[in-house]
């Protein structure tokens, strides 16, 4: 019984058909020795009494009291086979627990049973959102790159074939004293800030600040790897802890509930106070701030199947912690909060489906509140400038109205 109780439990904790089959079969084997050690002992008990007497009787069936009682050989024999099978199974058993079994299961069925963790469970009315920051180089302005050597060498003969009427006109000669010049890599051409309403988008541009979704994806990630500035050995790893700028550089995929808000940290707080512009209708607001943090606020206001209203609005948060008491009749907690410049007259709202690009950057050259978002130094003292991407990576599988 402890061999057959000590494989079951051995087998329930490794969960393998070996083990499960080994404990059914060795506690079958040690239920039989035991019956019959029991049963034997009985049968050896009765069959003394039995024995003796024949023992004792001559071949005339007299009693004789020179006749010893015997012992058949076949019940000793019987016990002793019994002891040996019952110590065979406890050894087996012992032998089991300590090294165990190897499971029936090839190499293929536990490629096909080994995998990672399963994907967490998302709420159906949930939309998940891809950001990332990337460095980018400053645009710079046109740029010669060469200069055509014929317009040096035969200027004197392109002005007199072009007084002698010559087969050279003279918008070719003027092309040719013409100096190459490579443009710069724009890639706001390929984003549409029209999906932002018109006052929204004036009230961003006149802070510095620009906001999009790219017309063509293909195109845009093209256009973005021309600008993109990669990181050094060096930097690599100071970029991995997000610790290379002050500017944040990290990538990330969150999961967005309908009507929650999230905040998204464009930088790390400033040791120093900043001075921080910000122009609002006609007016232009400075404030003086203590470890100034600027982010976005950003809420999903409404989604279905289809398409999700974005909702972004830049704020700076400042100052220290503070401790603040939120509840009610039924709940209390601890809030722990920073103060917040909120800028209400820059919020921009736009629509989008899924695999859209939205991307939020600095106008040309950085000033106002983009600079202040966008712009930063790196560890080596360099000028650092990134670009906010938000890709839409899936949307809700049923229809969540507006929340707010």
């Amino acid at each position: 019984m402890l061999a057959s109780v000590s494989i079951g439990n051995c087998a329930g904790r490794s969960a393998s058909p070996c083990h499960e089959t080994l404990s059914i079969v060795l506690s079958v084997v040690v239920s039989d020795i035991w019956a019959n050690l029991l049963t034997s002992t009985r049968k050896q008990r009765v069959d003394r009494t039995f024995i003796c007497r024949d023992s004792m009787v001559d071949r005339n069936g007299m009693p004789s009291r020179f006749s010893k009682p015997t012992y058949p050989f076949a019940v000793e024999q019987f016990h002793i086979r019994s002891i040996g099978f019952l110590m065979i199974g406890l050894v087996t058993a012992l032998l089991s627990i300590s090294t165990g079994c190897a499971s029936w299961h090839n190499e293929s069925d536990l490629i096909k049973t080994v995998r990672g963790l399963p994907p967490p469970r998302r709420h159906p009315g949930d939309a998940v959102l891809e950001i990332s920051f990337v460095a980018i180089r400053p645009a710079k302005p046109p740029a010669v790159i060469a200069i055509n050597p014929s317009a040096l060498s035969d200027s004197g003969d392109d002005e007199d074939r072009i007084a002698s009427n010559s087969d050279i006109d003279a918008d070719d000669a003027q092309s040719q004293n013409e100096l190459l010049v490579e443009p710069p890599v724009d890639i706001w051409k390929g984003i549409d800030e029209t999906v932002i309403l018109p006052e929204s988008r004036y009230a961003l541009r006149r802070n510095g600040i620009r906001i999009g979704k790219a017309q063509s994806v293909a195109d845009f990630s093209q256009q973005l790897d021309n600008i993109r500035v990669l990181p050094t050995e060096s930097s690599e790893v100071l970029e991995i802890a997000d610790v290379q700028s002050d500017l944040s550089h990290s990538a990330r995929r969150i999961t967005f509930r309908i009507g929650k808000r999230y905040e998204l940290p464009v930088r790390q707080p400033a040791k120093d106070p900043q001075v921080v512009l910000v122009t609002v209708g006609d007016q232009t607001i400075g404030q003086t701030l203590a470890q100034a943090q600027p982010l976005f606020a950003m809420r999903i206001t409404s989604a279905d199947s289809r398409t999700a209203r974005l909702s972004l609005r830049p704020e700076i948060q400042h100052g220290s912690m503070r401790q603040t008491w939120v509840g009610n009749d039924a709940a209390l907690r601890i809030d722990n909060r920073r103060d917040a410049w909120v800028l209400n007259e820059l919020e921009s709202d736009v629509a989008l489906e899924k695999g859209d690009v939205l991307v939020a950057g600095c106008r040309e050259p950085a000033f106002g509140l983009g600079k202040h978002l966008f712009t930063g130094t790196t560890a080596e003292g360099d000028s650092d400038q990134v670009l906010m991407i938000v890709r839409v990576v899936d949307l809700p599988e049923t229809m969540i109205a507006n929340s707010r």
